[in-house]
């Protein structure tokens, strides 16, 4: 994606994210992406990857990434969402391409949400980025932004997009009463291929040959959830499960 604007300039250090230390007010600060920051350029250790079947969050598109600390890896299970391990962060960007018809055009980010793994418990933090997309900041109260775009129909469409507070993450994010955990990466909901910067592969291959997944089995064996946009192959039945269960 290509976002022309002033912005601020991280160099490639290692990722800065320290569970036991306060959140960091700047997205910036912790490393997770190198070059200008809008870029969402993903530093060492970052990997990109989407899901099948997403949260559908008023059109807005996403930008997911998760970081797993060095040394440390994921057991694999289609049974719940991956247990990711203590200090491991999901990053979710939502933005508005100016026009969904251009491919890696103009966009506006709206805010990045991160799960951290703490010690005890997952934490919800959301930051919040500025007009000039040079960086987000760091904000629990939540707002209200009007955002506008050209639809994949060319029409204009527009909407106030909804910036949750702190306590509303615990709206999907709440299990059964117990505490906040993720959502979407599941074995079925990740066995995909996506396109990396030099290849393109399936992402619970590319996530054990990157060393934080292991014991994948052969890419034959793995369950699939459904794609809810796509009539030909799935039923609507499987397409509304599908739905449901990331919503």
């Amino acid at each position: 994606f290509v976002y022309v604007s002033s912005c601020n300039f991280k160099k490639a250090t290692g990722v800065t994210l320290d569970v036991a230390a306060k959140p960091f007010e700047k997205l910036s600060e912790y490393n997770f992406f190198t070059g200008n920051v809008n870029e969402l350029k993903p530093n060492e250790r970052i990997i990109p990857y989407d899901l099948i079947t997403p949260l559908f969050t008023d059109y807005a598109h996403k930008a997911r990434f998760v970081y797993v600390p060095e040394g440390k890896i994921v057991e694999y299970d289609t049974t719940k969402v991956l247990n990711l391990p203590v200090g491991s962060c999901l990053i979710k960007n939502f933005y508005y391409p100016e026009d969904f018809r251009v491919k890696n055009g103009k966009r506006r980010i709206i805010e990045t949400r991160l799960l951290v793994h703490r010690e005890k418990a997952w934490e919800a933090l959301d930051y919040v980025w500025n007009d000039e997309q040079t960086d987000a900041i760091l904000e629990n109260a939540g707002d209200v932004k009007k955002v506008s775009w050209i639809h994949y129909d060319g029409t204009k469409r527009e909407t106030e997009y909804l910036i949750p507070n702190k306590n509303q993450c615990k709206g999907c994010h709440w299990n059964n009463g117990v505490a906040i955990t993720p959502i979407g990466p599941k074995v079925r909901n990740l066995n995909h291929d996506f396109e990396y910067a030099d290849t393109k592969e399936n992402q619970l291959t590319h996530w054990a040959k990157a060393g934080i997944l292991k014991s994948v089995p052969a890419s034959e064996n793995l369950p699939k959830l459904a794609d809810w946009t796509d009539s030909v192959h799935y039923s609507v039945n499987e397409r509304a499960r599908a739905y449901l269960e990331m919503n």
